[in-house]
Formats: structure tokens, C-alpha cells, sequence
């Protein structure tokens, strides 16, 4: 079957790409709706999406993937309810609501979990100061989201409590949302590639647009951000989801800080070109700004580090490498990054730099990015144990728990007496189904402890948050309840 033509007119008014592993998507799509059409030829189907609005729909609805769940990325909803909105109350008339939008909200688990979080922190009568508005170019997904009942799937880690409160069962295994919930929400079908926007979406004070930007080339994917730059109010918010911050990045928006997330606001007395001083820099700026750093901080000041003998420039870097594990420390996770990129260029093969840029970027919840550098780092030492735990660390994060295994088996390979790799496993061996094999690496872990190895997890940077008592017990519990399930037939 010839794709081409189907991936051309997809592309040319949706912006949806289709390459790779995705093409496999894409032909078995329009063979389901071949077969549902009675249409036995493609150039025929092709004629009907291309004469015909309503299957060219038909045909999206298959292909866009509606992956989303109650409280999705929760750090943003808490962002929301706890910062964005308080100042935002703060600077508004008494009459204008505030305007909150879900860019592709698919099938409303997103926009519902802004109104329930608006209700947790203001009460029930949020219309009278909150408008929640979600769209999406899928009619079939926007006809789940205004009937409002969903499966247990999309309930992944909500709260027991908030279930009672805003949802009632209905059917089998089904969850209806609470009128005043469903009512709080307008859902609109638009295709982010329009023209023009509904004015409804005019002067919106928060936009969420998180995980919809990956199906999108990078020139489209700039396209549609800058469309809904435009829709913001003066100073309102713009958030991504963490792993699309940085590809955001182009000028459009001021990309802050606050509270250890990033996300962009549109600041309209900024240009462009002033917006870029407060977004991440890139290597000239950040050779710029280190040369001005040092004038201020006692650092020798010279016009090419690569002019200078090899000790002084370790020296240097060395005096960096601190500042950047200060900042990081501090949570100034930007001027960290500053600091890094600087010595990376200056001296490629300092391993430890790597791994702290990928500890800070982790942080900063940029996983794909925090992968990237961590890649870098054993490629450059294939002995780099923290290299392999934070890529353990980075698939666990991303659900990916057969590279998570590997790579923490990798880390044991490295230095078996590693605690933190023994213990990500017994979490695997656990969820897996396998009670023996987590038992035996708790029981390790416990050892280690014991023997007073706390210190000898691994991961140099960042201090852990427990004790070695509080990991000892927490093992032993994890312990004695996969005992007690086990002690069923057959034991352990």
C-alpha cells in the first residue's frame, strides 16, 4: 500500500506526521476503515477522505492516541491551584474570570482534573470565577468527554477520597463524573492547524498543552505553539509536558522557573529577542555570560581557555563544577546548567559533569534529555555506575521497566554492593509477580545496610531524603507482605 498520499493530506491539515514505527499505525487505520466503508481499493478510499470531511474524521479519530488519566503530571494541577491561579485572582477585575484551557484534551480526563482541583482549593461554585474550556480535532473522544464516564483505566493513583466525591459507578466497572463537575467544562472540536481560533480561546490565562506536541514535525509543532502564544492574556501561562519543555524553547514565550517546574509566560512588553536572555541559553551566551560570571566571582578572566595550559584549565573547570553543584543544590537548576555547558565545551571528557547535568535535568523532570547526557556519560566510561542509575532512575520514571531492569542489573555488574540497584529490583521482581527473587534482593539490601554501607548507593550528588533505619524498614515490610501473600500454595 502506498502511504504517501494518505501521509500528505494527514500532514497538510491536521500536522500530524507519520514515519517509522507509526506508518504501521497509519495503514492498519485505513484498512479498518476500508473495511468498515466497503471500499476495496485505496485510491478509492483515498478519493473519499479527500472529497468527504466526515470520514477524512472518521480516519483521524483512529490515529490520534488518547493516552491520558485523572491527574496526569499532578506537579502542574498543585502549580496551577497553589501559584498560577492565586496571582492571577490577584491582578483580576472582580467581574473577568479566570480563562483555563486543555489543548488536545482528548477525552476530558485533563480539563476534569483542573475543575476538581479548582474545587479542592476554592469550592464548588468555581464558575463563577473559573473557565475551563478543553479542545481537540477527535469528535469521537469529545463525545466520551461530554458524556463523562470512564473505566477504571483512567484512574491510575487517584485518590480513593476524590473518586466518592466526584464520580458515581454506573454500569460495569464505569465512572460517571458529577454534573457539576461535567458542567464546568465547554469542549470545543478545532483542529490546532486552523486559521483562526474560536474568540472563546481569546485572552486565556493558562493553557495546557502536554503531551500533543510529540505526533508534530518541529516546524509544525512551532506553528501551533506560536498559535496559542497568541491566545494568551498578557502575563498569562503556557505548560508542556516535561519531557517537550526544551523543544519549546524558540523565542515565542519567556521560559521560567517557579517552584522547581518550568512552563512559559508571555510578557508583552518583552520582544523576542529580550524574551530568549531569560530562556536557556545557548553555548555563545552561556561563554558570554561565564566570562562575566568570573569577573564577579574572583575567576581569572581570558580571552580562549583553549589558549591556556591544560592544569589551569582544570582548575577552573574545577572551581565551575563546584558552583554548578552549588546552584544545583539550591535548586537553581538554570544557572547549573550554565555552569555545565560551559565546562563541557571547554573539557569534553569530564565524566562527573556529565552526570551532574543529568542529575540537575532529571530534576527538571527533562527526562529525555537527562537520557541523552547520561548515554554520553558511559559512552565515555563504561565503568560510570551513577551513569547507569540514573538511566535506571530515568526508564523507571518513564514506566519503562524492562530498561529500568537492565539498566539496574548493569550498576550491580559494576559494583554488586550497590544498595539502590538491589533495591529498584526487588521493586521490579515485586510488581512483576516474582515474590522469591524480590525477597532475596531485600534481603540483600538489608544486609548492606546493616554492614553500614548507606552511603554506598551510587549517586554522588544529591543527598537521599532517608535514613538507613527508614530503608532497613521499609525493606523488612516489603519483606513480610510479599511473605504473607506467598504463604499460600506453595510458599516461597
Amino acid at each position: 500500500m502506498d502511504l504517501t498520499p494518505f501521509k500528505n493530506i494527514i500532514k497538510e491539515r491536521c500536522g500530524l506526521s507519520f514515519e517509522d514505527v507509526r506508518t504501521a499505525a497509519l495503514e492498519e487505520s485505513i484498512r479498518k476503515r476500508m473495511s468498515v466503508t466497503g471500499i476495496d481499493s485505496c485510491v478509492k478510499y483515498f478519493n473519499n477522505i479527500f472529497d468527504k470531511s466526515d470520514e477524512f474524521l472518521e480516519l483521524v479519530n483512529l490515529l490520534t492516541i488518547n493516552e491520558t488519566y485523572f491527574f496526569r503530571e499532578p506537579l502542574h494541577l498543585d502549580l496551577m491551584v497553589n501559584r498560577l491561579v492565586p496571582g492571577l485572582l490577584a491582578a483580576k477585575k472582580a467581574d473577568d474570570k479566570i480563562r483555563i484551557v486543555s489543548a488536545g484534551c482528548s477525552t476530558g480526563e485533563e480539563p476534569y482534573s483542573i475543575v476538581i482541583k479548582l474545587m479542592e482549593k476554592y469550592g464548588a461554585g468555581i464558575q463563577k470565577t473559573f473557565c475551563v474550556i478543553g479542545f481537540d480535532i477527535d469528535s469521537s473522544a469529545l463525545a466520551r468527554a461530554r458524556a463523562g464516564v470512564y473505566g477504571s483505566h483512567s484512574f491510575r493513583g487517584f485518590p480513593d477520597d476524590l473518586m466518592a466525591k466526584y464520580f458515581e459507578r454506573t454500569g460495569n466497572a464505569g465512572y460517571k463524573i458529577r454534573d457539576a463537575v461535567r458542567s464546568s467544562v465547554e469542549f470545543i472540536e478545532l483542529n490546532c492547524l486552523s486559521e483562526s481560533y474560536p474568540s472563546g480561546l481569546q485572552d486565556s490565562d493558562i493553557i495546557f498543552y502536554r503531551n500533543v506536541s510529540i505526533y508534530f514535525e518541529p516546524e509544525t509543532r512551532k506553528n501551533i505553539f506560536s498559535k496559542l502564544a497568541g491566545l494568551l492574556s498578557e502575563n498569562g501561562y503556557l505548560l508542556v509536558s516535561s519531557t517537550e519543555t526544551l523543544s519549546h524553547d524558540i523565542g515565542v514565550l519567556s521560559l521560567m522557573e517557579l517552584d522547581g517546574l518550568f512552563l512559559y509566560r508571555k510578557h508583552i512588553e518583552a520582544g523576542v529577542g529580550n524574551r530568549r536572555k531569560v530562556c536557556l541559553p545557548d553555548r555563545t551566551d552561556m561563554r558570554r555570560e561565564g566570562r562575566a560570571a568570573r569577573k564577579h566571582t574572583g575567576l581569572p578572566v581570558v580571552s580562549s581557555q583553549k589558549d591556556r595550559p591544560a592544569g589551569e584549565r582544570r582548575k577552573d573547570n574545577h572551581l565551575l563544577f563546584d558552583q554548578a553543584l552549588g546552584h544545583a543544590r539550591d535548586r537553581k537548576y538554570i544557572d547549573a546548567l550554565r555552569c555545565l555547558n560551559e565546562m563541557i565545551e571547554l573539557e569534553p571528557a569530564f565524566v562527573r559533569a556529565y552526570t551532574l547535568k543529568g542529575s540537575v535535568l532529571i530534576n527538571m523532570r527533562l527526562l529525555d534529555d537527562a537520557e541523552g547526557i547520561c548515554l554520553r556519560s558511559i559512552e565515555m566510561d563504561q565503568w560510570c555506575l551513577e551513569g547507569y542509575l540514573l538511566l535506571g532512575l530515568i526508564a523507571k520514571m518513564k514506566g519503562d521497566e524492562e530498561s529500568a531492569f537492565r539498566r539496574f542489573k548493569e550498576a550491580l555488574y559494576i559494583r554488586s554492593s550497590c544498595w539502590l540497584a538491589h533495591f529498584y529490583l526487588a521493586e521490579i521482581y515485586s510488581c512483576r509477580g516474582e515474590p522469591a527473587t524480590a525477597c532475596r534482593e531485600y534481603e540483600i539490601v538489608v544486609k548492606l545496610l546493616v554492614k553500614g554501607d548507606l552511603q554506598d548507593h551510587g549517586l554522588e550528588f544529591f543527598p537521599l531524603a532517608f535514613s538507613a533505619d527508614q530503608i532497613a524498614h521499609l525493606c523488612s515490610h516489603n519483606l513480610a507482605r510479599l511473605k504473607n501473600l506467598a504463604a499460600g500454595p506453595g510458599g516461597i
